[in-house]
């Protein structure tokens, strides 16, 4: 479950990264207030910035060992393996470097709520002598 931890806890913060760098990014070409840039950022930053905290919170309910924690665990899982779906195409030979680490990014969140899946099932399940 450590292991697991740590893995959500580096995508997270990989993926606030990205998010930030975006940001900026593309604080310049779309100016905040304009309907371009309201558009750029639901578009491109929200998503960017909303995963990390879905897979935190799905951390902490399998931490805490809420009722709820696996269907978080699950939905966290599945929206970073939407992420990993989404931009794997985009991460060919000459890509931009966000468009090359944001595959990997998705890989790690998607690895570590995985681990947490497993390490909740291990726990409820009981072993057979």
């Amino acid at each position: 479950m450590r292991l697991a931890a740590l893995v959500v806890r580096l995508g997270a913060l990989c993926c606030l990264a990205i998010a930030a760098v975006v940001l900026a990014v593309g604080g310049s070409e779309y100016p905040g207030r304009t309907r371009a840039g309201m558009d750029f950022a639901v578009r491109a930053v929200l998503p960017l910035a909303l995963l990390p905290w879905l897979n935190l919170w799905a951390l902490h309910a399998a931490t805490r060992g809420a009722r709820g924690a696996p269907g978080w665990i699950g939905a966290a899982l599945a929206a970073d393996l939407a992420l990993l779906a989404v931009t794997a195409p985009h991460a060919g030979a000459g890509a931009p470097p966000v468009s090359r680490a944001l595959p990997w990014v998705g890989a790690l969140l998607a690895l570590g709520c995985a681990g947490l899946l497993a390490a909740r099932v291990r726990a409820v399940v009981p072993r057979r002598s």
